[in-house]
């Protein structure tokens, strides 16, 4: 119960952190998106539901946030934790930084092309598009976004990596250490 609380308030704060603050600050900042890195992360990690509590609560705010209707963005982001789980297992099974750089970029892509999709279904039902655009930044956004999502998610597994090999002497596993006096 606390694990879901936990996981649920922290995707919170990070997904309204990035609506509120890292929406609005400079490339390749802005195009951070935080809760695929962590979906990411957390299927590397081997950790789905922690990707599921993340796909659903940081669905939900954006959705909240959104302008393509509800449950469209928890739609997405179940979706790419499913692709990023399929394409790891059967595809990318080792660790290394280049398939978690590569992981977090199908996810970022299919992400994209998600929203591409739904944006297409409006525009067929007479609605004003948002995302389809004959203007060529959004590419290039994408770009920068499956660049900036996969250099965090390879920081962050660095980083992780980092500090379980410091502080392994600190916290041994099993709780088998024995102390001599």
């Amino acid at each position: 119960m606390w694990f879901f609380l936990s996981t649920a308030i922290f995707a919170a704060g990070l997904t309204i952190f990035q609506i509120a603050f890292l929406s609005h600050l400079f490339p390749p900042f802005n195009d951070l998106q935080l809760p695929i890195a962590v979906i990411g992360y957390s299927v590397i990690k081997n950790r789905p539901l922690t990707a599921a509590v993340w796909a659903l609560v940081a669905g939900v705010l954006l959705d909240l946030h959104g302008l393509f209707g509800f449950g469209a963005e928890i739609a997405l982001l179940f979706s790419v934790f499913l692709i990023m789980r399929v394409a790891f297992s059967r595809f990318l099974t080792n660790t290394s930084a280049a398939a978690a750089f590569l992981l977090t970029g199908v996810g970022t892509l299919a992400h994209f092309a998600g929203l591409l999709a739904i944006d297409g279904l409006r525009v067929l039902s007479g609605g004003v598009p948002y995302a389809i655009s004959p203007d060529p930044e959004p590419w290039f956004q994408l770009i920068r976004a499956v660049a900036a999502n996969g250099v965090l998610v390879v920081a962050a597994l660095a980083l992780s990596g980092f500090a379980r090999r410091r502080l392994h002497k600190a916290f041994l596993s099993g709780g088998s250490a024995i102390v001599r006096v």
